[in-house]
This record gives C-alpha cells, sequence and structure tokens, in this order.
C-alpha cells in the first residue's frame, strides 16, 4: 500500500514540491521524520533557498500555512530556508 508520494520538480528555476497521501494516513504523514526529509531535501541536497506548493483545498492550505508557508498568490505558498518552522526541524 502507498501510503504517501512526495515529489520535487523544477520549472523556471523554481522548485515545486507536490505530495499526495492515501486517506487512510490524513493527518498522520507528517511527522518530524517527514519534514525533516522535506526539508533538508529542498534546502541542503537540492540547494535551494526556497520551494512552492499548490495547495488546491482549505484543508491542505490549513497544513502549508502551520508549518509557515506564505501565500504567493492563488493557490500557491512558499517556503523559505530561513522560516522559524524551518529551522525547528533542520537543527
Amino acid at each position: 500500500m502507498l501510503a504517501l508520494f512526495l515529489c520535487f520538480s523544477e520549472r523556471n528555476g523554481q522548485l515545486y514540491f507536490d505530495i499526495a497521501c492515501n486517506p487512510d494516513f490524513n493527518k498522520r504523514w507528517a511527522s518530524k521524520k517527514v519534514l525533516k526529509f522535506i526539508f533538508e531535501t529542498a534546502f541542503k541536497t537540492l540547494g535551494y533557498d526556497e520551494f512552492i506548493v499548490e495547495s488546491l483545498n482549505e484543508n491542505a492550505r490549513s497544513v502549508v500555512r502551520r508549518f509557515g508557508f506564505e501565500k504567493v498568490i492563488g493557490n500557491f505558498y512558499t517556503l523559505n530556508v530561513r522560516a522559524k518552522p524551518v529551522g525547528r526541524y533542520m537543527k
């Protein structure tokens, strides 16, 4: 069973991140280990200063805001390496 799908992609020099979660794991996938993996991959391994997500429903928007993402336009949110929540996971 696939519980979680994570995908980074680059478009026009910007890093985008997409996540899909099996409904059976909603509200249980965002462990410290998973978040640390996401942040370290984007900021250390891939070397970006920020990445962008598209949140298509209110539940997803609530989650990204909780993790420090800021709204850019429409359903797009960005997270910068200097955001306080990132620092908590990349110690």
